[in-house]
């Protein structure tokens, strides 16, 4: 099945050939209505919810318009055509997890909610506007992986197997201009196939993850530099046709 990813012109090159080989990949550069160091970051701009739907913050990149515009997917482009500094500039950084939805719900777009909603997304409100920056949910086997506290401790009132990811971890991952990143930034999961991108090494920097991942029969691709760099995510959207030339 074919997939195009989406994520940052920052992520590792090696990596980068990687994906390659499973699909086609579209670089995002930067988005002038977002923060510097966020703006080429995927989990800020674009959010696959169902089938036929993928939300896309205004101010993407032209190349990723025309590789999305390519495929058999319904791309709906919101926000405002306009600056927003943190919390609104999360606006479409949601953590998805089967259906429900964790964010700061204060600062959900509209257009993404009412959507979510009418499609019956159960909502799970926490504090943490980089919902799903911090976080990414491995379908295969109902695991939620995160480095938040507050979508940790919400997880578990809905019976999500969580594994936290501490501060050993997270204040080894770089991320140009903050003191550290995110665990979700490094990860992109593609459900269809089951495989986890990482832009970095988590078998080196998490082993026990990596077994436990490998053991469930979960594909873990990794770039060959072993860091973990926060990139804001990569996203796996998959359609049915393969109208790239």
């Amino acid at each position: 099945m074919p997939i195009l990813f989406a994520c940052s012109n920052q992520t590792d090159k090696t990596l980068i050939e990687k994906m390659r080989l499973d699909g086609t990949v579209s670089l995002l550069s930067e988005n002038p209505f977002l923060p510097h160091p966020e703006s080429t970051h995927a989990d800020m701009q674009i959010l696959p919810v169902k089938d036929d739907t993928v939300f896309i913050k205004n101010g993407i990149c032209s190349h990723f318009i025309e590789d999305i515009g390519k495929i058999s997917k319904r791309a709906v482009i919101s926000g405002g055509d306009y600056y927003e500094a943190y919390p609104s500039c999360c606006s479409h950084n949601i953590l998805i997890c089967g259906n429900y939805y964790f964010h700061n719900t204060k600062y959900t777009d509209e257009n993404v909610k009412q959507f979510l909603d009418a499609n019956y997304f159960i909502p799970v409100n926490v504090r943490q506007g980089y919902s799903g920056c911090s976080s990414c949910y491995i379908d295969s086997i109902d695991l939620l992986i995160t480095s938040d506290r507050g979508i940790q401790k919400e997880s578990a009132k809905h019976s999500f197997n969580c594994c936290f990811i501490d501060e050993n971890i997270t204040e080894r991952i770089e991320l140009k201009g903050y003191d550290h990143g995110f665990i979700g930034g490094c990860l992109g999961y593609c459900k269809e196939t089951n495989t986890l991108y990482v832009n970095g090494s988590i078998e080196k920097n998490m082993p026990e993850l990596y077994g436990l991942l490998r053991q469930a029969g979960v594909r873990v691709v990794q770039s060959d530099k072993k860091t973990l760099s926060d990139i804001g995510g990569i996203k796996c959207i998959v359609y049915k046709a393969s109208n790239f030339c």
